[in-house]
């Protein structure tokens, strides 16, 4: 007897090797922009400093870097997809284009919090081919507590007998820490909880693709 499991959504999560270089290097020129971003207030239910449609581009450009958005986006993606692509009786991702469309930093305080939200758009037409917001990432830069405040939510079916209401805490899960990326579906609600401590800075992308007819899959190919 065995499964097949219908595409549904995720929360992946893997350590980045290279953090603590990376961490000497981006705090540096985030706390440079603290004064561009302190009255930037993009979230109508919470007052979380972010650069997140900042009018000053500079603030977010760095996060572009081909090294950095390589280390941080490409590399756990690609390998999050393959994981993904070989389980026996998982319907496979067939994506090719991929592309950040999006990207930002959060610098919370003790006790900020973040909304339940999500990071879905509107579909992009391109050259007679759907582009699709796919994928979204948060990357743990800086966290003095010991667990990870990001709780993702997802309504289930009314058919399942359980709760309609499904929450995964990151906070129960001690491999997701500073350091860490989290892959999801840009459509899955998300919060943050009141951080425990000053100084928690997190990294996020949004990344669009391309499907592809499924009867002619694209085995999805990292951008150069």
């Amino acid at each position: 007897m065995t499964f097949f499991h219908f595409p549904s959504h995720f929360v992946y999560w893997t350590q980045i090797p290279e953090h603590m270089e990376l961490k000497k290097v981006l705090m540096p020129i985030i706390q440079n922009f603290e004064n561009d971003i302190k009255n930037n207030k993009p979230f109508s239910a919470c007052n979380v400093k972010s650069s997140f449609e900042c009018e000053n581009d500079n603030v977010n450009s760095f996060l572009r870097g081909k090294k950095i958005e390589g280390t941080l986006v490409w590399k756990p993606l690609f390998q999050m997809l393959n994981e993904i692509n070989k389980k026996d009786g998982m319907c496979p991702i067939q994506a090719d284009n991929f592309s950040v469309s999006t990207a930002w930093y959060n610098v919370y305080s003790k006790n900020d919090f973040q909304e339940l939200h999500d990071h879905d758009s509107c579909s992009i037409r391109d050259m007679n081919r759907i582009v699709h917001p796919c994928f979204s990432l948060i990357y743990i830069l800086h966290d003095q507590s010991n667990t990870n405040s990001t709780v993702f939510q997802k309504k289930e079916s009314p058919c399942f007998p359980r709760k309609t209401v499904i929450n995964f805490d990151t906070s129960q899960e001690n491999t997701i820490s500073e350091g860490t990326v989290i892959i999801f579906p840009s459509d899955l609600p998300h919060l943050v909880k009141p951080c425990l401590k000053d100084g928690r800075v997190t990294i996020s992308y949004n990344v669009m693709a391309n499907y592809e007819d499924p009867e002619n899959p694209v085995w999805p190919v990292p951008p150069e």
